[in-house]
């Protein structure tokens, strides 16, 4: 869900014109990386919704690690969850 909510953001608040979507396994964690080439996130849009709380609230929930790297070159996230073994 937290995925979902980054990737509706970009498509909603970006003005991106790119999204990278990129899935990897690091050591016993999938990552999921998510990158935008639009204008970045701001301290008034921060405020405004939910959408970012809800993010950090799902990752947290998870025991899931995540990152945000936002300017004017866009923004970027990562999202780390180990992988359940069997």
């Amino acid at each position: 869900m937290a995925a979902k909510e980054i990737i509706n953001n970009a498509a909603k608040h970006s003005d991106a014109e790119q999204v990278l979507l990129e899935f990897y396994v690091e050591q016993d964690k999938l990552c999921i990386k998510i990158a935008d080439d639009g204008k970045g996130i701001n301290d008034a849009e921060q405020s405004k919704g939910n959408g970012l709380k809800n993010i950090t609230d799902r990752m947290t929930y998870v025991g899931a690690e995540y990152s945000c790297l936002t300017g004017a070159f866009g923004t970027s996230y990562t999202l780390k969850t180990k992988i359940a073994k069997r």
